[in-house]
């Protein structure tokens, strides 16, 4: 009896410590980041790397719309979709239809966006990270005008 006593707390310790793990797994927040999380007000807006790339026709950017929609450039495609950002400035962003294929020196933007999933804000840059809060791109606010 003392036997089944203990093998059912053993159980019920495992599976919380289970639980705890996939909880703790399944926050996908920017808690601990290199700034402060952002809101989706802190995104709307264009954004840049602040680079010069010399072989790319146009200035890699992304723009958040209040709507919820995003547009952005590598310098030679172009890409858009939705986005959403949580409290904790966990990320969403998912791209609609293709996009070309042509090569040139510009930065990712698109891509970089579709694969963070945290938003941060450090002084006046915005820092995307991925899953393990490595950060994917450092973008400064687009000059007035620099965007169409």
């Amino acid at each position: 009896m003392t036997s089944g006593i203990i093998r059912r707390s053993v159980i019920a310790i495992g599976i919380g410590l289970v639980a705890t793990a996939l909880s703790a797994c399944a926050s996908s927040g920017a808690s601990g980041g290199p700034g402060t999380p952002a809101t989706e007000s802190d995104l709307v807006g264009s954004w840049v790397t602040g680079e010069t790339y010399t072989t790319a026709p146009n200035e890699p950017y992304l723009t958040f719309s209040d709507d919820g929609s995003w547009k952005g450039s590598d310098g030679c495609n172009g890409g858009a979709g939705s986005w959403s950002v949580g409290g904790d400035g966990a990320i969403t962003a998912t791209a609609a239809g293709f996009s070309t294929l042509i090569g040139c020196e510009g930065a990712p933007l698109p891509k970089y966006l579709t694969s963070s999933r945290a938003a941060y804000l450090d002084g006046e840059s915005l820092v995307l990270a991925d899953e393990a809060g490595e950060t994917l791109v450092t973008l400064v606010p687009a000059p007035e005008g620099s965007i169409e």
